[in-house]
């Protein structure tokens, strides 16, 4: 069992079929989890996570409708509609992701803020639908933005280009 309630190093957690117990201040819920992809979809109370991930999977937090921060700790990949319809508010992602795959933050309907440091691409519908979305910087080393990348994100009003952006599809 993990228990949330003290800072935990999850990437310590391994095999296929463990507990998670998630405290939500006076009471806990334990979630049983079978498989990495799609483990915490839906939890609906949790604000803040640090992972020992090196790789969020699909669907993984897909879902946290409370979930307003995250802390990538050593991750350098996100899946498929990893964060869908999460509450992040402000995102820095760290250059160490080197990978980032379609939808990852579809529907991150209260994300005003993002911040690559340098990773090599934003993918296609990365941030579709994020609705709140305001402002986007790009720093040095992003390289390629995919089709739809930031479509629906009908508040958009800067995004900051470097000089490594070689293709936006």
């Amino acid at each position: 069992d993990v228990d949330f309630t003290q800072e935990v190093d999850i990437s310590t957690v391994t095999g296929l079929d463990f507990s998670v117990a998630v405290s939500h201040g006076s009471k806990s819920t334990v979630n049983r989890m079978t498989r990495p992809s799609s483990a915490f979809t839906s939890c609906t109370e949790v604000k803040w996570f640090k992972t020992g991930f090196t790789s969020i999977d699909s669907n993984m937090f897909n879902g946290w409708t409370a979930l307003s921060s995250f802390d990538f700790g050593c991750t350098t990949k996100i899946d498929y509609n990893a964060f869908q319809n999460t509450a992040l508010v402000n995102l820095v992602i760290p250059s160490a992701i080197y990978e980032i795959n379609n939808s990852a933050f579809y529907g991150c309907t209260k994300l005003k803020t993002v911040v690559f440091e340098g990773g090599p691409k934003c993918t296609s519908s990365t941030f579709q639908a994020c609705t709140a979305l305001e402002s986007v910087t790009l720093e040095e080393g992003v390289e390629y933005i995919g089709v739809g990348a930031f479509s629906g994100c009908t508040a958009l009003k800067n995004i900051n280009f470097p000089n490594t952006v070689k293709t936006i599809s």
